[in-house]
Order: structure tokens, then sequence, then C-alpha cells
């Protein structure tokens, strides 16, 4: 009962637009909603309030993040404060390794495909 005549090339048509509002979804709308998420978040913990807090701006943050109990400082609080938007090059750097390997897989293409992914892990890797 089951119709194994449909190829995959017959129904192109079908999966294409579905990719694309995934490859949107997931390449731009999860890292703009960890931007968000990170930029509310520190603009929330800025002020919050510390009994004796130290002079020093980095002690004062790591203060801060220990004494709050906000759900989403995970996203930045194993970075220093000025890096706390290095999740996002993380999560761009996964994107394009997982692009690279998915639309990289002929044979003519496997090569550059590789040499774009080492490109990608070593130069976000060495900063």
């Amino acid at each position: 009962a089951n119709n194994y005549s449909i190829g995959c090339a017959d129904i192109w048509y079908f999966f294409w637009p579905s990719s694309f509002i995934m490859l949107l979804a997931f390449g731009f709308g999860v890292p703009w909603l960890f931007w968000k998420l990170i930029t509310n978040t520190f603009e929330r913990l800025k002020y919050f309030p510390l009994v004796d807090a130290p002079e020093d701006e980095e002690a004062k943050w790591q203060m801060v993040l220990l004494q709050s109990d906000c759900c989403t400082r995970s996203f930045f609080e194993q970075y220093e404060r000025p890096w706390r938007f290095w999740r996002l090059f993380e999560l761009a750097q996964k994107f394009l390794i997982v692009c690279f390997t998915l639309f990289f897989t002929s044979v003519d293409t496997r090569v550059l495909g590789l040499m774009l992914i080492t490109g990608v892990h070593t130069t976000t890797r060495s900063t």
C-alpha cells in the first residue's frame, strides 16, 4: 500500500520553502533572541542593588552575577563583561559549520567545504 514511485526531485518545491524558513529562523531568529535576552538582562542587572559594593567594576559585576537569580545570566556569566556577546559568535560559528557541512556535499565541492569549515573554526578560536 506504500507508493515509492514519488522521487525527491518531483517534490523539491515543497522542501525548499520550508528549508528557507528554517534557515531564517535558526540562522537569524535564534541569535537575535539571544542578543535581546543578553541586552535586556544586562540592562536590568546594571541596577541590581548591592550592599558593600566593591570599587572595581569587574568585581562589582561578578558580585551582581553571584547574587542575582536571573535565569538568563547563564548566557554570559562565564565571560568577562566586555565579552558578554561572545555566545553569539559561537552560535554563528556552529551555524556556518553546519551549513558548510550540509551544502558542500558533492564530490566537486567537498574540499572547498572542508576548507571553509577549517577556516571558520580556526578564525573564531584564535581570537
